[in-house]
């Protein structure tokens, strides 16, 4: 589930599973179309609680990287500091290789990620503990920290639906995922007043809603995980 601001657990080798693991059977995989965001690509968000109020901020920034792309994540909010960088195969957008690095009260941990033969290789150090993992990667996963900006490329159609596996490998985790382009709707921001699409994520125990333009290059909007919002600040 993307985008959680607490960090729980790393590696707990337990994996996730849906509350109804034949959930979203009958729904094709995720189509993903070609990478709409530009080379240079950078969008800031206000991390909003329940309250309107402002807790921090998150930045995604895209660049191309010979025939891929690299997907930069940042997240700032109290005492938590967070970076991932997740490299991107150019044609598919599946993810190739993740760093990632963590600091809060009590944690200090960096990642290193690699996507390869359908395996997820999991290597971290916390709190100068090394830990060591690898996990299978299902044909439809996309890994969770590409999720939001990746979810750009879907046909938007009012109706489409479509399912993956969002890898966490953070948590050593996999979840089954159903995807739903809901509807149109006006949503203010900051940044602006943008028609956008309503994305629905549902992650059989947890729901969770995206908003991104209409217009090229679709960008986020405005992403609710039930907890708080990420709203677009610029």
């Amino acid at each position: 589930m993307k985008r959680t601001l607490c960090f729980a657990g790393l590696l707990a080798l337990a994996v996730l599973v849906a509350a109804c693991s034949g959930r979203g059977a009958s729904v094709p995989t995720v189509t993903l179309g070609h990478a709409p965001w530009r080379d240079g690509e950078r969008l800031t968000y206000n991390i909003v609680d329940r309250n309107g109020s402002t807790l921090g901020t998150s930045e995604f920034r895209l660049a191309q990287e010979g025939d891929g792309w690299q997907l930069t994540a940042t997240d700032k909010a109290g005492q938590l500091d967070q970076t991932a960088t997740v490299r991107l195969d150019g044609s598919t957008l599946k993810p190739l290789s993740k760093e990632k690095t963590i600091h809060r009260a009590g944690t200090d941990a960096t990642l290193k990620i690699t996507y390869s033969a359908g395996k997820v290789q999991i290597n971290a150090v916390v709190n100068g503990k090394e830990q060591n993992v690898s996990i299978d990667m299902p044909a439809d996963g996309l890994e969770n920290d590409q999720l939001l900006m990746t979810l750009r490329a879907l046909p938007f159609a009012q109706g489409y639906q479509g399912r993956l596996t969002d890898v966490v490998p953070d948590t050593a985790s996999k979840v089954p995922t159903t995807v739903r382009v809901a509807s149109q709707e006006q949503v203010t921001t900051p940044a602006g007043t943008f028609t956008a699409w309503r994305v629905e994520l549902d992650f059989g125990q947890a729901k969770q809603t995206v908003w991104y333009a209409v217009e090229a290059p679709h960008a986020m909007v405005q992403y609710d995980n039930g907890t708080t919002r990420l709203v677009l600040a610029q």
